[in-house]
C-alpha cells in the first residue's frame, strides 16, 4: 500500500524540493484517508443460515429484537452490516466505521453487499425505487423530511424498526416508525431491488 501511495505522490510531482511541505501534507492526508477507509470490522454471519440476527435496541435495556433471516442474501448482508454499526459515532460526512452520517451508513451497508449507491440522501432518494409504506421489509430504505432543507434516511430492519445515524453527538441506533417524531416526518419508502 505504501508503495502505491508513493507512486501516487510522485505522479503528482509533489516531491520537488521547492514544495516539500505540500508533499508531506498531501502524503499525510492520503495516509489518513486510506486508514479511515481501509480497515473495518470483519463481517460475521449468524452461526447457521436459519439463525435470526438478534439486536439490542438500547444497550442499557434488556429487551432484544429479532430480525428475520432474509431469503435474499444481499438484503441479509445489508441488514447485518447496518446492525454491526450500532453504537458507532455520528460524523457529518462519515461513511465508515470511524463515524457515519445517515446516508453514509446506507452507502457503507449497501457497498458491503456489493451494491453501489449514491452518497447523499437526496441522490439516494432519487436513485431508489419508491414503494408503498405498507410494503416495507428489511433492507429497504425509509426517507424523512426533517425541515425545508434537511432530509434523513434509515435502513429498515423489518416492517417497523429501522437503523440510522441520527445526528451530531449521537450514535448509530435503532428506532421505529411508530415514534411520533419520525411518524410525522416520513417522506417515502424505497427499495433497491
Amino acid at each position: 500500500m505504501y508503495a502505491n501511495i508513493m507512486k501516487y505522490m510522485n505522479i503528482l510531482h509533489l516531491k520537488q524540493n521547492s514544495s516539500w511541505p505540500l508533499y508531506y501534507l498531501s502524503l499525510s492526508l492520503v495516509l489518513l484517508l486510506c486508514s479511515a477507509c481501509s480497515w473495518d470490522d470483519t463481517y460475521e454471519r449468524p452461526n447457521s443460515p436459519t439463525s435470526p440476527v438478534v439486536i439490542n435496541t438500547n444497550p442499557s435495556s434488556t429487551p432484544v429484537q429479532t430480525v428475520p433471516i432474509l431469503e435474499n442474501s444481499q438484503q441479509q448482508q445489508i441488514v447485518q452490516t447496518a446492525i454491526q454499526q450500532i453504537g458507532r459515532p455520528y460524523q457529518y460526512g462519515g461513511n465508515n466505521p470511524n463515524g457515519f452520517d445517515c446516508s453514509g451508513l446506507v452507502q457503507y451497508s449497501y457497498s458491503r453487499s456489493g451494491l453501489i449507491v449514491p452518497r447523499t440522501t437526496k441522490e439516494q432518494l432519487q436513485f431508489f425505487t419508491e414503494i408503498p409504506l405498507n410494503q416495507l421489509i428489511a433492507g429497504d430504505l425509509v426517507f424523512f423530511r426533517i425541515d425545508a432543507q434537511q432530509m434523513h434516511v434509515g435502513i429498515m430492519l423489518n416492517d417497523n424498526d429501522f437503523v440510522h445515524a441520527p445526528s451530531s453527538g449521537k450514535t448509530v441506533s435503532t428506532t421505529n416508525l411508530s415514534n411520533p417524531y419520525w411518524k410525522k416526518r416520513i417522506l417515502r419508502a424505497a427499495r433497491y431491488y
